[in-house]
């Protein structure tokens, strides 16, 4: 009875952790069209005589690519927590690739050095 209920646990946690990914995938989509708006912008008023509206324009660019690299962290970590949820509910060894395509076995806590 304590197996099914932790099992029931982990495929509720599973499902989260999903929905969750799915709906951070869909702020990276509206970030990055958000993103290339403001490069345009921020193209344009390069010639422009007045530093202020070129300075504004500069950091509303640097802040969606801050708020991106928020998100794109928080994929990677969620999409490590999916791995091991289900290696967990497989019965195996939660086994995480990286963007080298070299094996880790990297804990949500560890971030990357960028």
């Amino acid at each position: 009875m304590v197996d099914m209920m932790r099992r029931f646990e982990l495929y509720d946690a599973l499902f989260y952790a999903e929905q969750r990914l799915s709906r951070a995938v869909m702020q990276i989509t509206a970030l990055q069209k958000r993103r290339s708006a403001l490069n345009v912008r921020f193209t344009t008023v390069q010639e422009d005589e007045d530093e202020c509206i070129r300075l504004l324009a500069g950091h509303r660019l640097m802040i969606v690519d801050g708020v991106l690299d928020m998100y794109f962290r928080y994929c990677r970590r969620k999409r490590r927590e999916i791995l091991k949820l289900r290696a967990e509910i497989a019965g195996g060894t939660p086994e995480v690739e990286n963007s080298d395509g070299e094996s880790d076995m990297a804990t949500d806590d560890e971030e990357d050095g960028d």
